[in-house]
């Protein structure tokens, strides 16, 4: 809390609020969340949980809406990513944020995500482009991207970027049950 008991935005509220809504296995999540904060927040600071807890639930089930629609699947092979699609999604689902939750908490909770997105997005893009060019035998591929010299890392580096771009992808839906022990779709 900060200056006159007011809630402060950041990611342990986001992690506290998932903890309830997609960690815990029982059916009344919400009400466990909501006796929790009662019992641990002043009045005003309360209320103002108890808010951003309804719109989140009301962005859980658009975004998860949003995402069906899409139809972009798991990312978990590498040839079948479209990087082109997952931008657009991400481009949407920034935009849902912003209207459902509001614009200081899409930066408290998603600034560092959606930056890691942005450069996997931006990484991937320029290693389709440089493969796909015609490239003169000394012309090296252009920079910012990673160039490893030894596999392993260049391997774990592109596991990294299939992470981000997993999570990006995955729905709540498929959190909860992975959380719950049931196997993602």
């Amino acid at each position: 809390m900060g200056e006159g008991h007011r809630l402060i935005l950041n990611g342990a509220l986001l992690d506290l609020i998932d903890s309830f809504l997609l960690q815990n296995a029982d059916d009344d999540r919400v009400d466990q969340l909501r006796r929790y904060l009662k019992g641990k927040l002043p009045t005003a600071a309360y209320g103002e949980a108890v808010g951003i807890v309804e719109r989140y639930q009301t962005y859980m089930k658009a975004h998860d809406d949003l995402l069906a629609a899409q139809n972009l699947g798991h990312v978990g092979d590498a040839s079948a990513i479209d990087i082109d699609r997952i931008a657009i999604w991400r481009q949407q689902r920034d935009r849902l944020r912003r209207s459902i939750l509001g614009d200081d908490i899409v930066q408290a909770w998603y600034q560092n995500d959606d930056a890691q997105l942005d450069q996997v997005l931006q990484e991937w893009r320029q290693r389709l482009e440089d493969s796909e060019a015609p490239q003169a035998p000394a012309q090296a591929p252009r920079y910012p991207v990673p160039h490893w010299h030894d596999k392993q890392a260049e391997d774990h580096h592109r596991q990294y970027m299939l992470r981000v771009l997993e999570k990006a992808v995955t729905s709540f839906a498929d959190r909860r049950r992975a959380h719950d022990g049931n196997p993602l779709r």
